[in-house]
């Protein structure tokens, strides 16, 4: 019997671990976690757009480790704000020591005089794969778009996926937060299907 090879998921945050997870689920591999290997690491995300951060991440830790990586970067994109939000940013605009629910009332405090479509967002992802230090694939996509409430049930707060607990749906009435798994699935143009895709197809025609 063929030993399953194995990936690295490069992240520590459960929200992105989750949807990891989920891009190389139908991929047959022996999954590896930063958790298990007993080593933290902090990477400077210097590069210019979502892309290159993931591959600067997946290439440095696929050399560290050994390890086939995986590892993604994105951030939240807020048109009505235009330069005084920076969306590569998004996870520290709060503060380096900031807490998911810091981050969750800043951003409802910054975003108090916009109303209607003012209040319309986008996710911006991005995905890498590297072995031996190198970047082998990345991939980028923006997802449909979404809108900012203006509360969050904290009852139901997701850590992790912090912007979560502040999404609203128009089209079906309801906060991410209320969605069944049945519900997500549905949303249009979830540009993680795309990602989930484009993996695929890079891995079962160049790595299998």
């Amino acid at each position: 019997m063929k030993k399953k090879a194995k990936i690295l998921i490069a992240t520590t945050n459960p929200a992105k671990k989750k949807y990891l997870e989920w891009v190389i689920e139908d991929l047959d591999f022996n999954i590896v976690y930063l958790d298990q290997l007993k080593k933290k690491i902090n990477f400077k995300e210097i590069g210019k757009n979502f892309k290159e951060n993931a591959e600067l991440k997946a290439s440095q830790y696929s050399n560290l480790f050994g390890y086939l990586t995986i590892c993604s970067d994105g951030g939240l994109i807020i048109p009505a704000l235009g330069n005084n939000w920076n969306s590569l940013l998004t996870h520290r605009f709060a503060g380096e020591k900031a807490t998911d629910l810091d981050r969750v009332n800043e951003l409802l405090k910054i975003m108090q005089k916009y109303k209607g479509h003012e209040r319309k967002i986008y996710f911006q992802d991005a995905i890498a794969l590297a072995q031996q230090g190198r970047a082998l694939f990345s991939y980028e996509a923006r997802s449909g778009p979404r809108y900012l409430s203006r509360s969050y049930n904290p009852e139901k707060f997701i850590k992790g996926f912090w912007v979560a607990n502040l999404i609203y749906y128009p089209e079906l009435k309801k906060h991410y937060t209320e969605l069944s798994k049945k519900e997500k699935l549905k949303i249009p143009s979830s540009h993680w299907r795309e990602l989930k895709k484009k993996v695929e197809e890079f891995i079962k025609e160049k790595l299998k």
